[in-house]
């Protein structure tokens, strides 16, 4: 009975068996840890591979999708033209250049307005460059502008633009806190010229009944929709314990009537565009000379922008009055305004529209349609077109040379570097060399 006894309590049972094994330490060498170590980092290695992959079959379905859509809009851009110019010369017999008799000059003066126009622009991107990188960095200020213009031209309400210069800088040594305040300044400081010139558009318009009911009505709205954006990032920066409770007011009852879903990712994004906003308007106020620099730059390429239909005019009619110079610099702010609010790309068909309503009466005999070529040629095809030349140039070859550029640059400051540390090894073992022979002496 004993014996029995003694037998059944040296009997383990499996599970015991089990937790035994489990629970008893394992003595690893420590080769094996290595080992095992490799092997854990080869399989993270594969993993993050394998999402990679992933990521870059997700990024580029969407490039696809962006490429599609900016196609389409394009096309449907070209569509909308072509519809509205057909009618054009349905209303009108069309009438070759040379009937015209049009002042080739001229056209040298418009490409200069226009060059000029252009060169502010990249000036004023420069300037902010310089400003938060140390050096003028005109030809990266020339691509980021074009780019953006040309992203800006194919999507709706030309949010593309932004965006675009953004991820251009950042692929070009530009800091990120740099390439996402740089494209916001830029629009800042463009969108506070062009308010000014707006409100004096509006106040001439009003006053002068010339102008037409259709095109006084577009630009009123085009106007509340342009600036009260602007103004309420403008109010939130300046007023940051007021900006941050109202936003939060807003996006709740935004919430509530079902127009807003994700409730944090709004107001992270907002809150963000607001801080962008802040840093960037607190560091010019700082300092005033910054503040009327990019001011200047900004007003003076809107006055050579808004220049272009007086001299689309004079190259069809050579000995025009200057004082016609006023009334169509007006009508050219007005017709930016119209379209400002219109969803279709580059505001396409608004555009046209309104500059057939304001220069209809001048452009007489066949000219409008020539004049609205001439126009959007030099306000909005040209973008497209320089857009699509540097895009595919830095694709084909562009992206290979100034990654070139970068290695040579690097292996250069570390040849620099490799070359004034061995300088300075020489300096030290000639200095004790020469402490050695003035103790043996």
């Amino acid at each position: 009975m004993f014996k029995k006894r003694k037998k059944l309590n040296n009997e383990v049972k499996p599970q015991e068996k089990e937790e035994a094994v489990v629970s008893a330490p394992v003595v690893v060498d420590e080769k094996t840890a290595k080992a095992l170590e490799i092997e854990n980092k080869n399989k993270e290695d594969a993993e993050k591979a394998r999402l990679d992959e992933a990521e870059q079959k997700v990024s580029k379905r969407s490039q696809k999708k962006k490429k599609l859509m900016s196609l389409l809009f394009f096309f449907l851009n070209i569509g909308v033209v072509a519809g509205l110019l057909t009618y054009q010369l349905i209303q009108e017999p069309f009438v070759s250049l040379e009937g015209l008799g049009i002042n080739v000059g001229m056209i040298f003066v418009l490409i200069l307005v226009f060059v000029l126009s252009s060169f502010f622009e990249v000036l004023r991107m420069s300037y902010l460059v310089k400003k938060d990188t140390g050096r003028y960095r005109f030809a990266i200020s020339f691509k980021t502008l074009f780019v953006g213009k040309y992203y800006d031209s194919i999507t709706p309400l030309s949010v593309g633009g932004e965006p675009a210069q953004v991820a251009y800088l950042k692929s070009h040594e530009v800091s990120t806190s740099a390439s996402l305040s740089i494209p916001v300044a830029n629009m800042v400081f463009q969108q506070l010229a062009f308010f000014v010139l707006s409100v004096i558009a509006l106040i001439v318009s009003s006053v002068d009944s010339s102008f037409g009911s259709f095109a006084s009505i577009t630009s009123i709205i085009g106007f509340v929709f342009s600036f009260s954006y602007l103004g309420f990032i403008i109010f939130l920066s300046v007023s940051k314990n007021f900006g941050r409770k109202l936003v939060v007011k807003v996006l709740k009852f935004l919430q509530k009537i079902k127009i807003i879903k994700n409730y944090e990712k709004v107001y992270q994004k907002v809150s963000k565009i607001v801080e962008d906003y802040q840093v960037i308007l607190s560091s010019y106020m700082k300092n005033p000379k910054d503040f009327f620099v990019m001011f200047s730059i900004s007003f003076i390429r809107s006055i050579f922008n808004y220049s272009l239909p007086f001299v689309i005019y004079c190259c069809f009619f050579p000995g025009a009055s200057f004082d016609l110079y006023f009334r169509f610099f007006v009508c050219g702010v007005l017709i930016d305004l119209a379209s400002s609010f219109f969803p279709l790309p580059g505001g396409t068909g608004m555009n046209e529209l309104t500059f057939g309503a304001l220069f209809g009466t001048f452009f007489s005999g066949g000219r409008l349609f020539w004049a609205i070529i001439f126009w959007r040629l030099a306000t909005y095809y040209v973008f497209i077109i320089t857009g699509i030349i540097i895009l595919s140039y830095d694709v084909s070859y562009g992206n290979r040379k100034y990654k070139w550029q970068k290695k040579q640059r690097e292996l250069e400051a570390e040849s620099l570097a490799f070359k004034q540390v061995q300088i300075q090894n020489f300096r030290k073992d000639r200095a004790k060399r020469r402490k050695k022979e003035m103790k043996s002496e």
